[in-house]
């Protein structure tokens, strides 16, 4: 009888201990509205350190994504982006910039994801239009992705298209002329506008 009953409250010490391990993970989900702390390591001339803040937005999903600025944030927009698998994304960014984190350390985004990215500036009638496409790598689960707008319209929306690409890139082709403009490690734009 008293073996029964210490399992017993083994099983149930040990079902509480689950629970509330469980509680604990969901504590750190971020709501719309929160300020997300940043903090970024980089090793450029020297180490620098320093802590962004962004206020937590939604979620963004593959496809096409609509963001807006509503201009209330001091600090920018950031969101959580669900990886299905880990691998490279394509973020197709039209009004907009996007970072994304390397990893995500109790629910909040650390450093910044290695990636590749090219942008330009096309005109639409009288009306610029920033693009950029980016290529980042990303593990399963969650990460965050900062979001910069540069639409100045009344609407102040951005569209972020996001597309897995797969677990490594291979057979990269550039376009004709790609690398022509090239001055001292740096792309400049040769057209008159």
């Amino acid at each position: 009888m008293k073996t029964k009953r210490t399992f017993k409250s083994v099983i149930a010490m040990l079902l509480a201990v689950i629970l509330s391990f469980g509680a604990m993970s969901s504590a750190f989900a971020a709501n719309i509205g929160d300020v997300i702390d940043w903090p970024v390591r980089e090793e450029y001339e020297g180490v620098h350190e320093y802590t962004n803040e962004y206020t937590y937005n939604g979620e963004l999903k593959e496809g096409v994504n609509t963001v807006k600025d509503d201009g209330e944030s001091e600090n920018g927009y950031c969101y959580t982006f669900e990886a299905a698998e880990a691998g490279i994304y394509l973020f197709d960014c039209k009004n907009s910039e996007v970072a994304v984190s390397a990893k995500t350390v109790d629910g909040a985004p650390a450093n910044f994801a290695d990636n590749i990215y090219s942008y330009d500036m096309l005109r639409e009638g009288s009306k610029w239009i920033y693009t950029e496409k980016r290529l980042a790598y990303i593990p399963q689960g969650t990460a965050f992705v900062s979001v910069n707008c540069y639409d100045y319209s009344e609407q102040k929306q951005a569209e972020i298209a996001i597309e897995y690409i797969g677990s490594e890139l291979a057979d990269v082709k550039f376009a004709e002329n790609a690398f022509t403009d090239l001055v001292m490690d740096y792309d400049y734009d040769a057209r008159n506008y």
